[in-house]
């Protein structure tokens, strides 16, 4: 299953904030500093970010889904 759902909202100080959301699990979010992508493996956990500068980061889990690094 591949779907998507695009949603955004103003925030209370006049900021616009935007999901990207793909098969339950958000795959971006923008906002005024940019746009921040984000990776999962086939437990749900975050395995990297990227922020809106192009700059990534990377979590690895042991096998009881503690992060390691």
């Amino acid at each position: 299953m591949s779907w998507i759902i695009h949603c955004e909202f103003m925030t209370g100080r006049g900021s616009c904030v935007a999901w990207n959301i793909r098969a339950g699990r958000s795959s971006s979010i923008t906002n005024a500093y940019g746009t921040v992508k984000l990776s999962y493996n086939t437990r749900n956990f975050v395995t990297s970010r990227t922020d809106g500068e192009g700059y990534t980061s990377h979590t690895i889990y042991d096998r009881m889904g503690n992060m390691e690094a």
